[in-house]
């Protein structure tokens, strides 16, 4: 098999910009380690290993408040996550969860009650090869990115499939190690083509509307070097996790770059943004995985709140239009909602 090449984090939580493995089993072996390191981290409540209360509310540095209002624990990996990575919250108030160890996709109610689960390891209509981005669409779509069948596929909101296109390759439409997408209101499709550093935009039917980023990866505004997120705002706008570049990128819907905001950490130091998410509001919401936190900015690229994330390694975020926050982390089987609140009387 030929030599793969995957964006990932170890579980401290340090970006490792370009990995390669010798095969897909590598990266799996290499998830596996990092999970049997961290077992505490599984068996122990964040709460209790890190003295912060898992029900209290924060207070966000930059303004705000924060409550964590569901945590959907570790269970053993027959009965629930195994190696839960991309989440997506729908409009109807659902949640979806990819889990990359099992190949499936689960189902669950905004209290994280399990709906269902669908999917199997393999590469035939409805079976994966280490899912990691999902999205819902407003009409109830699912959309699922199979990174390693180097493929997107479609399925009701209920997990009926419906359709699938892609395959590897840097030509119009295909992929290379896929990591993310999401669905606009206006029914476009924005797919982060992490390995190939272009953002790939589809109709619903799969069709090819436009690509950029192409031909090569950069550093110039329009230019991508492995992206790992991408969502479209109401008022036209879409902003790009640019990962390998540090910062995120906003730009019109035809690709003119808008703006670029460069991202640091707390310290100063560099921050490789993880996802990028919106909501109804217009503020834009970046995982910063080294810090373990969220950061919430305006349209204008200004952090107004750094909200802390009560989790050891946060893998993947959602938004809701609400400005609920959802965030994964694969190494300790857990999903967390933070939630804005009122603050607490003094």
């Amino acid at each position: 098999m030929s030599t793969l090449t995957f964006v990932t984090r170890c579980a401290t939580g340090a970006p490792l910009a370009s990995i390669r493995w010798t095969s897909v089993w590598a990266l799996r072996v290499f998830a596996v380690t990092a999970f049997l390191l961290v077992p505490a981290a599984c068996r122990q409540p964040w709460d209790s290993a890190h003295g912060s209360g898992g029900k209290s509310q924060q207070r966000a540095s930059g303004g705000g408040v924060w409550a964590v209002t569901g945590r959907w624990p570790c269970p053993q990996p027959k009965d629930g996550f195994w190696c839960p990575w991309g989440i997506a919250v729908s409009d109807w108030g659902d949640v979806y969860v990819t889990d990359m160890f099992d190949g499936c996709v689960w189902h669950l109610d905004r209290a994280g009650k399990f709906l269902g689960k669908w999917g199997a390891e393999g590469h035939g209509d409805g079976e994966f090869d280490t899912p990691l981005g999902i999205c819902t669409s407003t009409i109830g779509d699912v959309y699922v990115v199979d990174t390693m069948n180097s493929r997107i596929q479609k399925f009701t909101r209920e997990g009926k499939f419906l359709t699938a296109w892609g395959t590897g390759g840097p030509a119009p439409g295909q992929f290379h190690k896929p990591q993310a997408a999401s669905a606009d209101d206006n029914g476009t499709l924005w797919v982060a083509d992490t390995m190939n550093s272009r953002i790939q935009a589809f109709a619903a039917d799969g069709s090819l509307k436009s690509i950029w980023g192409n031909p090569a990866s950069g550093q110039k505004p329009g230019q991508f070097y492995a992206p790992t997120g991408v969502v479209a705002a109401k008022d036209g706008a879409v902003y790009v996790a640019d990962w390998g570049n540090d910062r995120v990128q906003k730009l019109t819907r035809s690709g003119v770059s808008l703006s670029v905001w460069k991202m640091r950490n707390k310290d100063g130091s560099s921050l490789a943004p993880g996802n990028v998410g919106i909501d109804r509001q217009g503020y834009v919401y970046v995982l910063n995985q080294a810090d373990r936190a969220v950061l919430r900015l305006d349209s204008r690229g200004t952090v107004v709140a750094f909200i802390r994330v009560p989790l050891n390694d946060p893998t993947d975020m959602a938004v809701s239009r609400a400005g609920d926050i959802y965030v994964t982390s694969h190494t300790e089987r857990l999903v967390v909602k933070l939630s804005p609140a009122a603050p607490k009387p003094r």
